[in-house]
């Protein structure tokens, strides 16, 4: 199949991307593409929901472009997908897939039963006698959507892939000669952040936020003339609606008040310089994990430095934006702008900043890593299987008969098969010690991490998440007045002046990496009555009390890695504050930060 032509598909919840290319080329043709915007509701977080309307809006976009081609490949972008960098001994290609299946209970804690497990090599690393692999697992009725969806479209599925190593096959061509690259591809969804050395991934991490987040944080402004996600869209890239850094806003204490009660021109500028504050805040999350993956990796890697930041993927698009990550993060910051080694045929006629835009379709299409679903690769093992019956019966007739007219042959083709299979045997038996020594030494690991992992609880990273709570406290629009924790959930008790002040103290709060959502229990809002005892005037005062409910964010799988920043020589404190990319109050200090937020003045 490799150098035919196939149809590359990448299904986003927004917008589809299609392209006619090369399959399994190094530096594949693109003939032809095709973009159309994915029908509400038929894509939710990789799983193709509705089929039927997609493939009526599929089949006339295609019928539009002409394509006719029915070998797919699909690449699927989802939070469900979870990869991790294993080692494993240096086995022949075709023994790493029983590697992977033998341990995939153990790199994935979940149902291992309702997942596909696929890999993808790295790096050899022959000195060392260990492959580097990226395992990725996907929900079996994911992959199963996918396949249904071919079906409908009369589709011939080639391969099914992952965003994460689709995008890499052409990024990687893209940063070859430009040191260790760090590249953000900002996707509607999520955005996958890759850090890479030449053809080497180093580190790779998804993040759940793209650029849905952000249209809607312009669509909530009402300060841009917006009504739908399209035109917000159109306002992000054409104009710059972002500030140049996190914490630019001019809009203090007096402006606030001034842009509540009046309605004149300075006021609507007041309140356009807030929204864009608010757009601007929505781009903190993305950028505050860009920064917790950098200080992961430097940790991991003491000589290493970041040469370059790539931006890249339909967030790239957002006018401001890489000037925003520069003056955030302080290191070079390019935009992905042109394909370099992929060749447009002359009758595609779009710009070098739209090609950019089918990346992850034409990556696809180079290696894929391919997901099998369960029940087709049952299927493929019994027509397999069958044949080979078939071919040892037609086998045995013809020795019968050869057997009769030459019996010496019996014998030196008994001999022969006997010779080769041990020599595989003995062949085979250095493998088996080096995957057993493998086994021990990583059961002898596993074994210490998880006598550490049971002492790690929710509580155990309580007061980092306090201090994460002193740092995003709103200063000057409210008062905490009581706090507890039953190790899941934060509760805390507020005061508050208004309305505004507790939407304006819920999205400060949500910037915290550690908490996984942040909600209003109860409220209330009270009245109460002043006498100046001077004049005698009778002054009211209303105000809100609530109470803020806060679970926690942590993971089994980011306790793993807080037990590794231990293992590596950090301190317990400094370990949390790496995980979650707290840059602020340093909770390894012994000396407790003055600011309180339960005091009076805030």
């Amino acid at each position: 199949m490799a150098g035919k032509k196939v149809l590359s598909i990448d299904i986003g919840v927004l917008t589809t991307r299609i392209v006619e290319v090369d399959y399994k080329k190094d530096k594949p043709h693109v003939y032809n593409v095709c973009t159309f915007d994915t029908p509400d509701g038929a894509v939710e977080d990789g799983y193709i929901r509705n089929r039927e309307i997609l493939s009526v809006a599929m089949k006339a976009a295609m019928t539009e472009s002409g394509m006719r081609n029915n070998n797919v490949v699909f690449t699927m972008s989802s939070t469900k997908i979870a990869n991790r960098e294993v080692i494993v001994p240096l086995v022949p290609d075709n023994k790493i897939k029983g590697v992977v299946d033998a341990n995939a209970k153990d790199y994935f804690p979940v149902d291992i039963e309702q997942y596909v497990v696929t890999y993808t090599i790295l790096e050899r690393m022959k000195a060392e006698k260990n492959l580097r692999l990226l395992v990725l697992a996907a929900p079996n009725q994911m992959i199963e959507s996918y396949y249904d969806f071919a079906k409908l479209m009369n589709f011939d599925i080639v391969a099914l892939d992952y965003v994460g190593n689709s995008s890499l096959q052409v990024l990687k061509k893209q940063t070859a000669e430009s040191g260790t690259t760090l590249s953000v591809q900002i996707n509607e969804g999520n955005s996958l952040i890759n850090i890479s050395s030449g053809d080497n991934l180093l580190l790779q991490r998804t993040v759940p936020y793209g650029t849905a987040q952000v249209i809607e944080a312009v669509l909530n402004s009402g300060e841009f003339g917006v009504s739908d996600a399209v035109e917000a869209w159109t306002k992000l890239t054409e104009n710059t609606i972002i500030n140049a850094k996190l914490d630019e806003s001019g809009i203090d204490d007096a402006a606030y008040s001034y842009m509540e009660s009046n309605d004149d021109s300075y006021a609507q500028q007041l309140r356009v310089m807030k929204a864009k504050d608010d757009v601007t805040g929505a781009l903190s999350y993305l950028i505050k994990n860009v920064i917790r993956v950098i200080d992961y990796f430097t940790a991991k890697n003491a000589e290493a430095k970041i040469d370059k930041i790539m931006l890249c993927g339909a967030g790239s698009r957002i006018s401001g934006l890489a000037n925003l990550v520069r003056n955030e993060i302080f290191i070079e910051v390019d935009t992905l702008d042109n394909l370099y080694s992929i060749e447009f045929e002359r009758a595609v006629m779009i710009d070098n900043l739209n090609k950019c835009m089918y990346m992850s379709a034409i990556g696809a299409a180079i290696s894929p890593v391919d997901f099998i679903p369960k029940e087709h690769q049952v299927i493929a093992k019994k027509k397999n299987d069958s044949k080979y019956i078939l071919m040892g019966s037609a086998g045995i007739v013809a020795a019968g008969l050869l057997f009769a007219l030459v019996g010496v042959g019996k014998y030196a083709i008994k001999n022969a098969s006997y010779n080769k299979k041990e020599k595989e045997a003995k062949e085979l038996e250095k493998y088996e010690q080096m995957y057993n020594d493998y086994i021990k030494e990583k059961a002898d690991s596993e074994s210490v991490k998880g006598l550490y992992l049971t002492t790690l609880n929710k509580n155990s990273v309580a007061n980092v998440m306090f201090k994460q709570l002193e740092e995003n406290f709103p200063v000057g629009v409210a008062s905490a007045t009581s706090m507890a924790c039953d190790g899941e959930t934060f509760t805390m008790g507020t005061e508050l002046s208004n309305e505004d002040a507790t939407i304006a103290t819920i999205m400060q709060l949500k910037n915290m990496s550690m908490a996984s959502d942040v909600r209003i229990h109860s409220w209330e809002k009270v009245f109460s009555e002043d006498e100046d005892v001077t004049t005698g005037n009778v002054n009211s005062m209303s105000g809100i009390i609530t109470s803020i409910e806060i679970p926690l964010n942590v993971t089994e799988d980011q306790y793993a890695e807080i037990a590794d920043e231990v293992a590596s020589g950090k301190s317990y404190n400094d370990a949390v504050n790496s995980i979650y990319g707290i840059v602020g109050n340093n909770a390894s200090e012994d000396k407790k930060d003055n600011t309180d937020i339960f005091g009076t003045d805030n």
